[in-house]
């Protein structure tokens, strides 16, 4: 059964639908606070021990570049990493959104299901040009 075409999403439409958008995003929030988080907090630590420093700060971040190429090409790497996972974050959401316009009628798991599904499609199928605009528009 294909979907009908997209209408308006009216403020009744949201409030019928409030559970799944505030599931897909409480399942957005869990995934980033107990997964990501803990990881990149142990990488940008054990970057940081390489260089002898607790911490980054103006004071120390040149000495960090000057002393250690490598660890410094490996931060600049991890910002990169936590903007393309704030990207995809916001992408969930508005796939999520999107796919409320369609009206079709989902239980909250296959909704969430579907989400994750065509999220990864979507990346599947924009070519380099096209990340490139991404990656300019989330900076």
């Amino acid at each position: 059964m294909k979907p009908e075409k997209p209408k308006n999403l009216g403020f009744k439409q949201i409030y019928f639908n409030l559970d799944k958008i505030l599931f897909l995003f409480f399942l957005i929030f869990m995934m980033i606070e107990f997964v990501w988080l803990p990881l990149n907090s142990w990488i940008a630590g054990l970057l940081l021990r390489q260089t002898g420093y607790l911490f980054l700060s103006y004071n120390n971040i040149f000495a960090i570049i000057k002393g250690s190429p490598f660890v410094s090409l490996a931060l600049f790497v991890l910002v990169i990493v936590n903007l393309l996972v704030a990207y995809y974050q916001i992408g969930l959401l508005f796939i999520g959104a999107r796919h409320l316009l369609y009206h079709e009628r989902r239980t909250l798991l296959e909704y969430s299901r579907k989400v994750f599904s065509s999220e990864f499609l979507v990346y599947e199928a924009s070519d380099d040009f096209q990340d490139n605009l991404y990656l300019l528009f989330m900076s």
